[in-house]
């Protein structure tokens, strides 16, 4: 069990960024203007069923409110709610659809039936592990691809952020130095990444997140799979897993915030476009805030004991190899139209391509914290 001390800490920091979102003034969402005034004031209810586990995502919270309720002159501000207060990460599509909150966190790996080709991310071995260029791969068709924008849409949402995680990190009891080391190994996974260590013998077990830890601790589990560096620190898992690796299959998935679609249509152009602008403006922010913070990640897990690496290029292509194809055709499956999810993988992974180019010096977080 982890000390009341480190769970005490945890709740004080939901309560900052809560009290960050929250903004007095109520309202309905029919025709909000921009024009301080004579709008009817609104304030949207957001909920998240995540924790903010990182500096950046705090820092991100209270930059995207202050600046919604700044552009739109105090005619739209949002309340916020942390931990699943609200709904949870696999109720929060259909929560927010229903208008149950007007604004929510999705994570689309819990949407594999309703956003089949936004779930692509999780593909291994397709990009180069730079959050910020899947992250703007994903921008881009979302403002340019009608059929990626419907497959949202038409589950009564509009994205207004597309967020960053990954690249894909692991974290172990014992060091990993080849993929023999993780054979028979009990994995704590999630989503296609399931599929990538089964395919190198080890034995991937589905729990949910908040239960890594002390199911570590139990010998439940030997490691963890599909998890980000920056979280790491936040949820101490060094202390039971000190070997933490970048696994070199890529990015591994990405998080939004969404909008009731109803409750958008409903906003005046004006207040629409601020929105339209803050997504525009949304990865890069994060980007230049993640950059910033980095080192700060890498100094807290060496604090707690981690030791951190990087998979060697010959042990990534390797795993690349037993992996194949398996998992592209398990989630063409999906798709139920071969032709349509060969078109749009191959969209994703041009997007992808472009937007890499964009970075040149890109260097991931772990690599900077080896080479320290």
């Amino acid at each position: 069990m982890k000390s009341p001390a480190k769970r005490a800490v945890g709740v004080s920091i939901v309560t900052l960024v809560c009290a960050s979102l929250t903004a007095c003034a109520g309202g309905s969402a029919s025709s909000v203007t921009t024009n301080a005034e004579s709008c009817e004031k609104v304030t949207l209810q957001y909920a998240a069923y995540s924790t903010p586990k990182s500096p950046s995502e705090i820092t991100m919270a209270g930059w995207y409110a202050s600046e919604l309720e700044k552009r739109t002159n105090g005619c739209v501000t949002m309340k916020g709610s942390w931990s699943g207060a609200l709904l949870g990460g696999d109720t929060m599509l259909e929560g927010v659809a229903s208008h149950q909150v007007d604004m929510g966190e999705i994570n689309p790996i819990y949407y594999p039936a309703q956003l089949p080709l936004t779930q692509v991310v999780g593909l291994p071995f397709t990009n180069e592990g730079n959050p910020a260029a899947v992250t703007d791969a994903y921008a881009e068709l979302y403002e340019t691809d009608e059929e990626f924008r419907a497959e949202w849409e038409n589950n009564g949402v509009v994205v207004l952020a597309w967020k960053q995680l990954g690249p894909a990190m692991m974290g172990a009891k014992e060091p990993i130095d080849s993929l023999e080391d993780m054979r028979g190994l009990k994995v704590r996974t999630a989503g296609n990444i399931t599929q990538v260590f089964n395919a190198i013998g080890a034995d991937p077990i589905g729990i949910p997140g908040q239960e890594v830890y002390e199911s570590l601790q139990r010998g439940t589990i030997d490691a963890y799979g599909a998890q980000s560096l920056e979280y790491i620190p936040q949820q101490s898992f060094a202390e039971v897993a000190p070997y933490t690796y970048e696994t070199g299959s890529g990015v591994y998935a990405i998080d939004t915030t969404v909008i009731n679609k109803s409750v958008y249509d409903n906003l005046g152009p004006d207040v629409q476009q601020v929105f339209v602008d803050l997504r525009k403006e949304f990865n890069a922010k994060l980007t230049s805030i993640k950059a910033e913070m980095g080192a700060e990640v890498c100094d807290a897990l060496l604090k707690q004991g981690a030791t951190v690496g990087v998979f060697s290029d010959d042990m990534v292509d390797q795993w690349e190899k037993a992996v194949g194809d398996s998992v592209y055709k398990s989630w063409a499956g999906t798709i139920g139209d071969e032709e349509k999810a060969r078109t749009f993988f191959d969209r994703y992974t041009q997007q992808v391509e472009a937007k890499q180019k964009n970075y040149p010096a890109y260097e991931s977080a772990t690599e900077a914290c080896v080479n320290k």
